[in-house]
This record gives structure tokens, sequence and C-alpha cells, in this order.
């Protein structure tokens, strides 16, 4: 609201207020008085009536500012409001299409991404057999050389301790005579006494 228009209604608004004011003292009109004459009466009550009349004209003026003053007002404020809903507008078309080629490119990086993803992981699926496959044959493939190599080594050691030990026996074992056994029997156990 420009600052001419808002003084003009704070003016219009004194002057009306001090109108009233001046009204309100003025009071009723005089009543006829018996100890005067009757044009003295007559003169009382013209004085009053041309007073009431002529603050009642000035606030009709008033009011006319007042109303005047109060439409200008009135118009800037629409015509502002008109402006403002046009920006608004204007921006919420902006904002639309922005959306919409937001919504576009958002769709077409979806799409890039989903053909990305469905390559990569059908490659990364791809590796992990060939890889499954390559360490699951050739881990099998360490295990049998080394059960085999565990079953030749054992088989040396006990073929080999087994002859070791059948010659030790057999070395350790002089032979004795069926006479030196029967001696030896005899040593070993004692009598018993009656």
């Amino acid at each position: 609201m420009a600052g001419g228009t808002s003084e003009r209604i704070k003016a219009a608004r004194d002057k009306i207020s001090s109108l009233e004011g001046e009204l309100d003292g003025l009071g009723r009109a005089p009543s006829d008085a018996p100890e005067m004459l009757d044009s003295a009466n007559m003169r009382r009550l013209a004085e009053h009536v041309t007073r009431s009349d002529r603050i009642h004209s000035d606030m009709v003026s008033a009011y006319r500012d007042y109303s005047e003053a109060l439409e200008d007002a009135l118009r800037e404020v629409l015509r502002v409001q008109l402006e403002l809903a046009s920006t608004a507008r204007g921006i919420s078309s902006a904002k639309g299409r922005s959306k919409v080629t937001k919504a576009r490119a958002k769709t077409s990086t979806r799409r890039k991404t989903k053909t990305r993803t469905k390559t990569s992981t059908r490659k990364t699926k791809a590796r992990a057999r060939t890889t499954s496959r390559k360490t699951t044959k050739a881990r099998t493939k360490v295990s049998t050389r080394k059960t085999k190599a565990r079953a030749r080594t054992t088989s040396r050691k006990t073929t080999k301790s087994r002859t070791k030990v059948s010659a030790r026996k057999t070395k350790a074992r002089p032979k004795i005579s069926s006479g030196a056994r029967k001696a030896r029997l005899k040593r070993a156990v004692p009598r018993r006494r009656r």
C-alpha cells in the first residue's frame, strides 16, 4: 500500500472522529424556555440546527474522502494479489515442467542402472560359477593326491616297521633246547614245602 493512501485514510479518520466529538459537544436541540420570547427560542434553535448541519456536511465529506482512500487501498491490494497469483502460477508451471523433466531423467537413469545391474549380476554369477567349478576341481585333485601320498607313506611305514619288529624278535630269541627250557622253568618256580 502506498504511503499517500495510508496517510489519506488516517487523516480522514482523524477528521471524522473530531467532527463526531464536536457533534457530541453540541448536545440536544434546545427546548423552548418559557421566560424567553418565541423569537429568541427560534433563534437558539436555528443556531443549533445550522451548527449541526455544518458538522454533518463536514462529516459527509470526510466519509467520502475516507471511502475513496479505502477504495484506492483495496484496488492496490487486489492488483498486488493478482500479480502474486500470476507469479505463483508461473512458478508452479515452471516447477511442474522441472518435475516432469526430473521424472523423465529419473526414469531414464533407472532404466540404465537396471540394465547395468542386470548385466553385472549376470557376469558375477557366471564368474562365481566358473570359479567355484575351478576351485572344487582343484580341491578334489589336491585332496586325492594327498590321500594317495598318505596311503603310500603309511603302507611303507607299516611294512617297514613290521619287518623291523619281526627281525628284532627273531634276533632276540636264541634257540633254546627243550631240556634247557625245562631247567629254566624249574629254577623260576620255587618248590613248596610240605
